[in-house]
C-alpha cells in the first residue's frame, strides 16, 4: 500500500494517479492502471479526499488481484486508516491536555481521573458540571466526543486553575476543527509547530503533540501584550516589601528570560524589584520555550519557584503576579514536549549519544 505521505508530490506514475484522483468528481474511482499495475484509490470518508492507493500486480500486471476485489478491499481500508490516523492525532492532542491539566491542579491531590469519551456530548449546562464534580469539554467533528476531569470528593479549584482548564478546553475545541478537514498524509498545520521545533524528523501524529503548548504560548503572549503596562508592571514597580510569592514567580521569570544568570543575583526584592520594567514584558512575549539548549536557565528558575503552589499565587499574588505565574507554567509545558519531540526525533535518526551542537545543552541537567 501506497500512502500519500511517503513520497513526494506528483512523484512517479502511481503518485500521480492518486493525485490525479484528488482532482476529479468521480466517486465510483475504478482502478486505475499505471503500466500493468492496479491501484485501488483510497479515499478519506469525510472529506472526500484521496489520500492513499492500494498497489496489485508487478512486472506487466503478473499476479495483479481482479480489479473488482482490489476496489473492494481499496474501499474498505479507507475508513479504517482514517480513523487510526483521527484517533492517533487525537490521542496526542489529548494526552498533552491530560498531562498538562493533573499538572496544573496538582495532580493526585484534586484530580481521580481524566478521561476521553468518544461520541458523546458534553452537558449543556456549562463546562463545570457540580453534581459530579467534573468538567466536561466537548468536542465536535469526526470522532468527536468529551473530554472528561474527573475531581475526588470535596477537591476544589481554584480560580486560577479554573480559568486555565477552561481555556485548555477551549484550545482543545479549536485544535480539533483544525483537524477535521486534514487527511492521512496532509502532515500536522505548521501553525501547530513552534519555530524550534520545525525540520524534526519525525511523524505529524507525533507533532500534534506540540500544537496545544503552542497555542497556549500565543495566548498567553497575547494577553502579555495587550494588558497596560502600568497594571502589568506598574503594581510591581511599586511593593516595598511584597509577600515571598511575588519574588518567587519574578525571580523565576527573570532567570528564565535570563535577565539573571542565578538565584543569587535576584535573591532580595531588592535585587528584583529594578527589572520591573516594560522591557521585561517584552521580552516574555517574544520568547520561544521551544527553542533548544538554555539548561541553566531552565534549571534556576525552577529552582526559585520550588514548592510555589498556584493557591499561593492566587491568594496571595496579584493579577500581573497570576499572569507571569500562568506564562511560567505555560513554557514549562512547551518546554517539556519540545525535548520529547526532540528525543523522538534523534531516535528516528539513530543518534543514541548527545546532542550534536554541545553548548548549552552540556550545562547541568535540569532541575524537577
Amino acid at each position: 500500500m501506497m500512502i500519500e505521505e511517503n513520497f513526494p508530490q506528483a512523484a512517479g506514475s502511481l503518485a500521480g494517479i492518486i493525485h490525479a484522483a484528488e482532482a476529479t468528481d468521480n466517486v465510483e474511482r475504478p482502478v486505475a492502471d499505471a503500466d500493468g499495475v492496479g491501484v485501488a484509490i483510497i479515499v478519506d470518508p469525510y472529506m472526500g479526499k484521496s489520500f492513499a492507493g492500494l498497489v496489485s500486480g508487478g512486472d506487466n500486471g503478473a499476479a495483479r488481484v481482479p480489479d473488482e476485489f482490489q476496489k473492494m478491499m481499496g474501499d474498505a481500508m479507507g475508513p479504517l486508516l482514517d480513523r487510526a490516523w483521527r484517533t492517533t492525532m487525537l490521542d496526542a492532542l489529548l494526552g498533552v491536555a491530560g498531562d498538562f491539566i493533573r499538572n496544573l491542579c496538582e495532580g493526585d491531590d484534586r484530580i481521580s481521573g481524566i478521561e476521553w469519551l468518544e461520541g458523546t456530548e458534553a452537558r449543556k449546562d456549562g463546562n463545570k458540571v457540580d453534581k459530579s464534580n467534573s468538567y466536561e469539554f466537548g468536542l465536535g467533528g469526526p470522532l468527536g466526543g468529551t473530554f472528561k476531569v474527573q475531581l475526588k470528593d470535596g477537591a476544589k479549584l481554584n480560580s486560577m486553575m479554573e480559568m486555565m482548564m477552561e481555556l485548555t478546553g477551549t484550545m482543545l475545541a479549536e485544535l480539533k476543527t483544525d483537524l477535521d478537514p486534514r487527511v492521512m498524509g496532509d502532515g500536522a498545520p505548521k501553525e501547530w509547530v513552534p519555530e524550534g521545533l520545525r525540520g524534526l524528523n519525525i511523524p505529524a501524529s507525533k507533532m500534534a503533540m506540540a500544537a496545544l503548548p503552542n497555542k497556549l504560548m500565543a495566548h498567553m503572549h497575547k494577553i502579555l501584550g495587550e494588558m497596560p503596562i502600568k497594571d502589568l508592571i506598574g503594581e510591581l514597580k511599586s511593593y516595598k516589601n511584597p509577600p515571598p510569592v511575588v519574588l518567587q514567580v519574578m525571580q523565576g521569570v527573570l532567570l528564565l528570560v535570563k535577565k539573571a544568570k542565578d538565584v543569587k543575583e535576584v535573591s532580595e526584592w531588592k535585587t528584583t524589584q529594578p527589572h520591573m520594567r516594560e522591557e521585561l514584558v517584552k521580552m516574555c512575549t517574544t520568547y520561544d520555550a521551544s527553542v533548544k539548549g538554555n539548561k541553566k536557565a531552565w534549571s534556576e528558575s525552577k529552582k526559585a519557584t520550588k514548592g510555589l503552589t498556584s493557591d499561593e499565587v492566587f491568594t496571595r499574588g496579584s493579577a500581573a503576579v497570576q499572569i507571569f505565574m500562568k506564562w511560567m507554567e505555560v513554557c514549562r509545558l512547551v518546554r517539556k514536549v519540545s525535548e520529547d519531540l526532540r528525543a523522538i526525533d534523534k531516535s528516528n535518526k539513530g543518534d543514541a549519544g548527545g546532542d550534536d551542537k554541545g553548548g548549552d545543552d552540556d550545562e547541568e541537567e535540569e532541575e524537577e
